[in-house]
């Protein structure tokens, strides 16, 4: 039961975290995916994303995008070889979530 308890605990400290950035799941869902990613040492673009179904349609996932990135949780950078790519990584906030989500976690 202990580790129930830690799991609750957890769960409710993550629901804040997404509370206080005004992120709903599947928001949440796309920023973890493009961190995973990136901690892979990949670069997902904008066609990795809109691939991924999980995570929504394309229409769904492009206006998802744009709004996380006006919102600055993630960045896009336009590739120097073909205008076209758009390479996604973590934003200033996307950054600022995973390093409290980092906290939270070292002090499990």
């Amino acid at each position: 039961m202990e580790n129930y308890q830690k799991y609750l605990h957890l769960r409710f400290q993550l629901i804040q975290i997404g509370s206080k950035y005004d992120l709903g799941h599947a928001e949440e869902a796309l920023i973890d995916y493009v961190a995973f990613l990136n901690e892979r040492n990949q670069t997902p673009t904008i066609k990795t994303i809109l691939m991924a179904k999980e995570l929504g349609s394309q229409a769904t996932l492009h206006a998802r995008l744009h709004s996380l990135v006006d919102r600055q949780f993630l960045n896009l950078d336009v590739s120097s070889d073909d205008g076209r790519i758009k390479y996604i990584s973590l934003g200033k906030k996307g950054v600022a979530r995973a390093k409290e989500i980092g906290r939270l976690l070292s002090g499990l």
